[in-house]
């Protein structure tokens, strides 16, 4: 029954953090779309274009610096579900050995 018990906590477990993963990787994937569209407008803007107009010059800084700041939150949070992704790998396989080991010791 504790083999039992502890299976249940850890499925129940994998299965928070494979809700946590969904729900950010919708907000993951319209962040992605944006800042696509962003690059798309920046990309085809020099501040040349501008010429001496500092209020579009620095919109356009910021806009780029966002920009970066997005794409390093994003690869933090890729980082980190891999990281998890490995922890449950070693916890399911943890899972296994233990199950194994209980049932030889009873058997």
């Amino acid at each position: 029954e504790s083999t039992n018990s502890l299976l249940k906590a850890v499925i129940g477990r994998i299965g928070q953090v494979i809700n946590l993963a969904w729900g950010f990787k919708a907000d993951l994937r319209d962040l992605e779309e944006k800042l696509e569209k962003l690059d798309d407008m920046l990309s085809g803007v020099h501040p040349e274009c501008f010429g001496n107009n500092r209020v579009l010059n620095r919109w356009m800084k910021l806009a780029r610096e966002v920009a970066y700041q997005a794409e390093d939150v994003m690869d933090d949070y890729s980082y980190e579900l891999f990281k998890r992704r490995i922890a449950l790998e070693i916890r399911s396989e943890f899972c296994a050995r233990f199950k194994t080991n209980i049932r030889f010791f009873f058997s």
